[in-house]
């Protein structure tokens, strides 16, 4: 396991899977080379991302959902999910370089 919780599945492949609480009104996302695939498992969320001092951007983030992200400059993300209807996501990520 690494230092942010993912499981290793090869090299330079890692996923992890997780809930999230049910209400966050920040969550700063740093900037990665690689890209971050992401699939919500169970729960649904009205979710909103920004760039840093931008535009708040709304969507609907609900069970099947998958997204490809990466970003050269951080960004922000809140969201709000109804009582027990908390996210699980899984994500996946290939790392250009080793952590071990």
């Amino acid at each position: 396991m690494s230092g942010w919780g993912f499981e290793r599945y090869g090299p330079g492949l890692f996923a992890r899977r997780y809930r999230f609480p049910r209400v966050v009104d920040g969550f700063l996302v740093p900037a990665t080379a690689e890209p971050l695939i992401t699939c919500t498992l169970n729960g649904s969320a009205q979710f909103q991302e920004r760039d840093i001092d931008g535009a708040r951007v709304p969507r609907q983030v609900r069970r099947g959902d998958i997204f490809v992200t990466g970003s050269k400059t951080p960004y922000e993300l809140r969201w709000r999910s109804a009582l027990g209807a908390e996210m699980e996501r899984a994500q996946l990520r290939q790392f250009s370089q080793r952590f071990d």
